[in-house]
């Protein structure tokens, strides 16, 4: 690809660079020579803190491997006409150092699979990603106002108009769904009472810029507005989905007879929306105001049709979605998907990682990248002929050595990848069962057409009957409903959190179903505490958030 190619107006473009760690870093630096320092981001300088912005190009080291989330963000910072640079090994290399990372004991390096960097090459190679020549000829674009954002904009001011209702405004990053809200601010009367909340004051600057300097819209903090409520005519939240559901609903009900306006991200790399969209808006659905949807498709930062964003979602698999699939018979077919297998089966691979994100609140690549290449992980699926049904990913821990287990214990070291024997050992002392063998369920999901037909207790089961482990166990935010459903599997609750988790909203509860005696000795000594200090947990955790937990909950 030649510097002086031109692309259509408002497309991006990605480009490698390959060689050694130094060699690459010079070519680039020569290629952009002509850009400004602040128009570039630079992966080993650190993404994190140019979210938000619209930079000119965004170059990527991926000479220790790939970081999935990394990979994700960079592409919604490239503006139209810019583009996503990538710094690799030379061809047949597979980097090491990331994969360092996923290697956990007792597994060798060998053990950690390159399955995500093989599909990152082959389809940067497939959309014909080249190695650029001269200096970067990055086109100028200025960004317009969609059909759609327009129509958004007119609707969310009509509905402020009438009786109060809640308007929510969906769509992946780059499409203007919190300008659109700020501009439909600027049509208010300076006598409404607007209050603006988020995840933060820097997740809503957008929003605020948008309203304008004369609108005095200012972030308040969710906690505060609830423990300390004001009469307002319209709440604004946005990024709505990086707030946990208790608290969102606890936002909704504190203002009852105001409108509401939330804004969020859905497809996006953060993986955010689909709790918001799965638990959030079907309570919403059941509330008094009315809810109206509005989803957003049409880019802004960049032009339609712009092949970078596609060439993204489809090496991280973003835009999977569960099988499309026909009634259930009772013909159902449970077994172990291999995952060399997987990698090479993209239909099935599809399905699968749809499924699982999609039922999951919080869904990032770096999880379909511990998927397909994490040395402890296995997949036990449902297939309906040709369709997934249900999945459950499973990882395999403990098995530590006394020594290990009493290095934790004493907090003398950490362990990676064995969440469930670190929390029995670091919070609640067991050195004896993190020497256990144990599996753990890391995520479980059924077919959104097919819940509560019995299909997540029949994997399950046939995942009880295929493994071996002297524990079974699970760690997750604790609702009624997964406590039951755990709970009429034979599992046994024996510590819950004493804080809420920061994406969940719900206190983390772990669950365990024993199989050995020594398991089984232990685990009932484990009830018993948390049985005597149940009271002060509730206490602590009403503390912690500053609002009660569900009664259904409790009991």
């Amino acid at each position: 690809m030649a510097s002086a190619e031109v692309l259509p107006p408002g497309h991006r473009v990605g480009c490698v660079f390959r060689g050694q760690p130094d060699e690459t870093r010079a070519a680039v630096e020569a290629y952009l020579q002509h850009l400004e320092p602040h128009e570039i981001a630079w992966s080993d300088e650190g993404i994190a803190a140019r979210l938000g912005q619209t930079l000119s190009a965004v170059v990527l080291d991926l000479h220790p491997g790939i970081r999935a989330d990394t990979l994700g963000q960079a592409q919604g910072l490239v503006r139209g006409g810019g583009q996503l640079i990538l710094r690799m090994p030379p061809r047949g290399t597979l980097p090491t150092e990331e994969r360092q990372r996923m290697a956990i004991e007792p597994y060798p390096l060998e053990a950690v699979g390159g399955r995500l960097w093989t599909r990152l090459v082959q389809r940067i190679e497939a959309a014909g990603w080249q190695t650029p020549t001269g200096v970067a000829a990055i086109q100028s674009y200025v960004p317009e106002a969609s059909t759609e954002q327009l129509r958004a904009i007119d609707q969310l001011r009509e509905s402020w108009q009438g009786s109060p209702s809640i308007q929510v405004l969906l769509a992946p990053r780059g499409r203007g769904k919190s300008t659109a809200l700020g501009l439909a601010l600027q049509s208010l009367a300076p006598t409404q009472r607007v209050t603006l909340t988020g995840p933060s004051p820097s997740a809503c600057q957008q929003l605020i810029e948008a309203a304008g300097p004369h609108s005095g819209l200012r972030w308040q903090s969710p906690t505060e507005l609830i423990t300390h409520p004001e009469a307002v005519d319209l709440l604004v939240i946005d990024e709505a989905a990086q707030l946990s559901i208790p608290l969102l609903r606890r936002l909704v009900e504190t203002v009852p007879s105001a409108h509401l306006a939330l804004a969020t991200t859905q497809e996006g790399y953060e993986g955010t929306g689909r709790g918001f969209i799965l638990r959030f808006l079907e309570w919403v659905r059941e509330q008094e105001r009315p809810l109206q949807i509005t989803e957003l498709d049409t880019p802004i930062r960049w032009s339609r049709g712009c092949p970078l964003e596609a060439t993204i979602f489809d090496i991280l698999a973003m835009d999977a979605r569960p099988a499309v699939t026909g009634a259930l018979t009772l013909d159902l077919d449970a077994r172990e998907l291999s995952r060399d297998h997987l990698a090479n089966d993209e239909p099935t691979l599809r399905q699968l990682w749809g499924l699982l994100s999609h039922a999951h609140y919080r869904s990032q690549p770096s999880d379909l990248h511990r998927l397909l290449d994490a040395p402890n992980l296995s997949i036990h699926v449902l297939r309906h002929g040709d369709d997934i049904v249900a999945a459950n990913l499973l990882a395999r821990e403990g098995g530590l050595s006394p020594e290990t287990c009493e290095s934790l214990a004493r907090g003398r070291r950490r362990i990676r990848a064995h969440a469930l024997a670190d929390t029995l050992i670091s919070h609640l002392g067991e050195t004896e069962l993190g020497t256990c063998s144990m599996i753990r369920s890391v995520r479980i999901a059924t077919h959104p057409a097919f819940r509560r037909r019995g299909l997540a207790t029949q994997l399950t089961e046939h995942v009880h009957r295929s493994l071996e482990p002297e524990l079974f166990g699970t760690l997750f935010g604790a609702t009624p409903e997964l406590l039951r459903f755990r709970h009429s599997l034979g599992y046994r609750i024996v510590r819950l959190g004493s804080a809420r988790g920061a994406r969940s909203g719900e206190p983390a509860a772990v669950m365990v179903r024993p199989l050995s005696e020594r398991a089984r000795t232990r685990v009932e000594v484990l009830q018993g505490r948390l049985a005597r200090d149940l009271r002060l947990h509730l206490h602590w955790l009403q503390v912690d958030s500053g609002f009660p937990l569900d009664p259904a909950l409790i009991e």
